[in-house]
């Protein structure tokens, strides 16, 4: 019965987390963010976590080429934040669109 609480308090914790993150990546309103690009520093930082791969295929993607995408689309309100965004190759970043992932 002790893990079940325990599951259950873990479960509502990251339900609260995922709210959280969901509340910071998109504006309020649902405006675009006027810097659609991601640029300089945290281009290298999001290309750096995500260990210079795809976020969705897993293929190696040089620095140089990669493209960050928008999580929550940046056409639906998502912002250009480190957050919301993911190392891409091209052809993935082109077929999930302006979807939500």
């Amino acid at each position: 019965m002790k893990e079940l609480t325990l599951l259950q308090d873990l479960a509502a914790h990251l339900e609260d987390e995922a709210d959280g993150l969901a509340k910071k990546i998109r504006s309020e309103d649902g405006s675009r963010d006027p810097r659609r690009l991601y640029r300089g520093q945290i281009r290298g930082r999001i290309w750096e976590r995500d260990g210079g791969r795809c976020f969705y295929c897993k293929a190696e993607v040089s620095l140089g080429s990669v493209q960050i995408d928008h999580v929550y689309p940046w056409s639906q309100g998502g912002r250009s934040i480190e957050e919301n965004g993911v190392a891409s190759c091209g052809k993935c970043n082109r077929q999930k669109g302006a979807r939500v992932w």
